[in-house]
């Protein structure tokens, strides 16, 4: 069964708690060179869509275990990135020091790797990693029938470590103002403006711990995931996405429930697989997608009357990006943690479709106009 759900979101959830904060030092790990290697297999189809399963397994398996092994928590992956914090619990630098041991780790695993061997050539890979330390907010919204649930964390423990990441070059690990105050005495550094660059090390970092992890609760489980991802068996694959990317504007926990109800109300008529609300680099936003795992032949008018009838029936304005593209739909991360997600091109443009729409507005790319112009209005 794959482990596709936070523990500490299921662990939380069977106590009955469905909200919290806490301080924690956060880490925002990107990943580049994916992108590339995922338009030249395709030109493989399955068997390209197995090796690159195989290659996000190599490269994202050390990078999970590195994070595990000193008391981090993954709480999500984001496209060719992810998102983790290491609790404070009293001593804000050993969490700190913690975190950079798995930075540390990370790039010293894909420094080794330089680059991932395909049938169609050799391709570089890297990482760029922002560390910073703050608060983190947490909150498990369930639909009114409880047959759904979905959380969230937000919090400057991981917007600052994206902002982090944003001043990077390939092989950097950047640091927040707080974690360079806290390990000033423990790592050589170059400023950076308000941040800082990694050079070296002046103590010895902490040794890795064993990874101790619970049964997965099916029951609970269900809950934040269909079914089709738990259960072992659904293959890597490239397929005909579709990709809406939602921009939310950033409001209250209280503010956010009626808006997630209504998406699960929405989901209800037009399917789709919700990927939780995101905080980060694009303030507050959600991914939805259709076509992977499953498909229907009006994919495409499904989401658009899903993002049109969500900007009718939320007291707020929304931007929107759609998108019509091929795209590898699979498994991203390793045993220990992962996610079923679609990479590629149309994801990336949904993404920026999003950002540059402006509030109240819904952009399609060309694919998508190309099907649906005779049944929606759309404009240049």
């Amino acid at each position: 069964m794959h482990r596709i759900v936070p523990d500490f979101v299921i662990e939380n959830y069977r106590a009955g708690r469905r909200r919290g904060t806490f301080r924690a030092t956060g880490m925002f790990v990107d990943l580049s060179g994916f992108s590339t290697i995922t338009d030249v297999l395709m030109r493989d189809r399955q068997h390209g869509a197995e090796q690159l399963s195989a290659l996000l397994y190599s490269v994202f398996e050390p990078v999970v275990r590195a994070i595990f092994e000193h008391g981090g928590i993954i709480l999500g992956f984001a496209g060719d990135a992810l998102t983790a914090v290491y609790p404070d619990q009293g001593d804000p630098q050993r969490a700190a020091w913690e975190a950079l041991a798995s930075a540390w780790s990370i790039r010293q695993s894909l420094a080794s790797i330089a680059s991932l061997q395909t049938s169609y050539g050799s391709f570089p890979i890297s990482a760029k990693v922002g560390l910073a330390s703050g608060d983190l907010a947490w909150v498990i919204v369930e639909s009114s029938d409880h047959r759904k649930a979905t959380y969230y964390f937000r919090g400057s423990a991981v917007e600052d470590p994206a902002e982090a990441e944003h001043q990077a070059r390939a092989g950097d690990i950047i640091l927040g103002p707080s974690v360079q105050a806290m390990l000033a005495n423990q790592v050589q550094v170059e400023a950076n403006g308000d941040f800082a660059r990694l050079t070296g090390l002046l103590d010895t970092l902490p040794e890795s711990c064993p990874i101790a992890q619970q049964p997965i609760d099916q029951e609970i489980a269900r809950l934040f995931a269909p079914e089709v991802l738990l259960a072992e068996g659904l293959r890597g694959e490239f397929r005909q996405v579709v990709n809406l990317f939602v921009q939310i504007p950033l409001l209250s926990d209280d503010d956010l429930e009626p808006f997630i109800a209504t998406v699960f109300g929405l989901q209800e008529r037009y399917a789709g697989l919700i990927s939780r609300l995101d905080f980060g680099d694009k303030g507050c936003n959600m991914l939805m997608l259709w076509g992977a795992p499953t498909a229907y032949e009006n994919d495409i008018s499904r989401a658009l009357n899903f993002a049109v009838d969500l900007r009718s029936a939320v007291g707020f304005p929304i931007a929107a990006g759609i998108t019509f593209q091929m795209a590898h739909a699979g498994y991203m991360g390793s045993k220990l943690f992962e996610d079923y997600t679609c990479s590629g091109w149309g994801v990336n443009l949904a993404a920026r479709l999003m950002t540059r729409a402006g509030p109240g507005s819904i952009w399609l790319d060309q694919r998508v106009v190309q099907r649906v112009s005779k049944t929606f209005d759309v404009e240049d």
